[in-house]
């Protein structure tokens, strides 16, 4: 079976994402000996998009062969760029599973058996506060499953969570973490999804804002017998200055064990593609040893210039394909995480 990543919110700084789609296809680097040429005509165009789709395709199969079960994003710059390590955002409600509204597509063998289908290394799976408290009794259960049956099929479940406001209040980032120990459902790590560029303090007095989300991080970091700490990355915090040294991606890798980079974009290449688009964030990851993947969105929650909702699997598997091709020599590239799972599944043709 084909899989949508490429085989056989608000963002303050978003760009087009519609300019040059049919243009011609320009790679920040020459790999596998195909080259892209920029100024190219129309129809040259095409066939060195169908050799890029092609040669990624390639790529991607041999890469196939070396797949395997093991720590996810967390492993250090140096092994292998045609490993695969795929992830997906769960964002089921809690609520929800408590009630027994639950959608069918949350069934622990649906979920785990889409996941294993797409090959994917991990999942990371939204897991409410105070989970080792008993007040979330059928999400507990809930969750012991999907990990069991997740571990079963050889694939990592990172407990996800966050709060715009945690940057704030560190505190309370640690404390999400250390219930998540409590709860002894044995996660592989956390992933934290924390925001604070969507308050009002982010315009007010950012410095101090970015001082308090690389802060929070190192706490988190700080804790002992903890597990591995991953944090979402938006591609444009690489633009974003931090205390006149580095920049916030940078900063926010220092202390972290690995992440994603967020580039929200409907297409690979070209100036405002994926692409290119998250090559400064990647390059903040190398600078720290991780490599990461890069998350890209396919609900029509942001609109559709900003997703793969109104293009549909082919178009997805397409541009995916031309993003692992372009960026396999990058030593931080990791993969491709796709948010969200039931947007992903019932995606369409």
């Amino acid at each position: 079976m084909e899989d949508m990543l490429g085989t056989s919110g608000s963002d303050h700084r978003r760009i087009s994402a519609r300019t040059g789609r049919l243009g011609a296809l320009t790679v920040a680097g020459v790999v596998t000996g195909v080259t892209l040429v920029a100024g190219a005509p129309a129809a040259n165009a095409t066939q060195e998009h169908a050799r890029t789709v092609a040669s990624a395709a390639a790529l991607e199969s041999v890469g196939a062969h070396h797949h395997k079960h093991r720590h996810r994003w967390g492993h250090r710059v140096g092994q292998g760029v045609l490993d695969r390590n795929d992830t997906m955002y769960v964002w089921e409600s809690p609520a929800d599973i408590e009630a027994g509204t639950i959608s069918a597509d949350y069934e622990p063998a649906t979920l785990i058996g889409f996941a294993s289908r797409h090959r994917l290394s991990s999942i990371m799976v939204a897991t409410p506060w105070a989970l080792q408290d008993g007040v979330w009794t059928n999400t507990r259960a809930w969750l012991d499953e999907v990990v069991e049956r997740a571990h079963e099929a050889g694939i990592e479940v990172f407990a996800l969570g966050g709060d715009n406001t945690w940057a704030a209040h560190p505190e309370l980032a640690v404390q999400w973490m250390q219930d998540l120990t409590a709860s002894g459902i044995p996660f592989d790590g956390v992933n934290y999804d924390v925001e604070p560029w969507v308050l009002p303090e982010w315009t007010t007095d950012r410095e101090t804002v970015k001082t308090q989300l690389v802060t929070m991080v190192e706490q988190v970091a700080a804790v002992a017998n903890r597990p591995a700490v991953h944090i979402d990355v938006p591609w444009w915090l690489a633009s974003e200055t931090y205390q006149g040294a580095t920049n916030l991606a940078a900063a926010l890798f220092a202390h972290a064990d690995g992440g994603t980079v967020i580039t929200f974009v409907d297409h690979a290449l070209g100036a405002d593609g994926i692409v290119a688009l998250s090559k400064p964030a990647l390059a903040a990851a190398a600078e720290h040893g991780l490599r990461v993947p890069i998350a890209v969105e396919v609900s029509d929650d942001i609109g559709p210039e900003w997703s793969f909702s109104d293009d549909g699997s082919r178009a997805m598997r397409i541009e995916l394909a031309k993003v692992r091709f372009a960026l396999a020599a990058d030593p931080a590239f990791d993969g491709i995480a796709v948010e969200k799972y039931v947007a992903w599944r019932h995606l369409g043709r």
